[in-house]
């Protein structure tokens, strides 16, 4: 059966601080465009690697991920400023990401 998946960092520990400082961010952007709903209750900040996906191996994605994840510490990235999409049931407002 084909699982869906996506590949995300969550900004947790020494991370948290600049969830914090994104979040603001999002929010005043949000503010500004008028959009509704800024940020939902729950909401997690994340960073999307990869995805949406699909695969019949979802324990072999995992284990492929823990592996080459081993390697590294930290992953040093750069904001390179908003973006988003809109339609009538969603609006999407982000932060692109600059890898290193």
């Amino acid at each position: 059966m084909l699982e869906p998946f996506y590949i995300e960092f969550r900004l947790r520990g020494y991370a948290k601080r600049y969830a914090f400082w994104v979040k603001m961010c999002v929010r005043k952007e949000a503010k500004r465009l008028r959009l509704k709903n800024r940020l939902r209750k729950g909401h997690v900040s994340h960073i999307t690697l990869f995805g949406p996906a699909r695969t019949n191996h979802i324990n072999q994605v995992l284990n492929d991920i823990e592996k080459i994840s081993k390697g590294y510490t930290l992953v040093p990235f750069e904001f390179g400023g908003f973006d988003g999409f809109f339609n009538k049931d969603a609006n999407y407002l982000y932060f692109s990401i600059q890898p290193s």
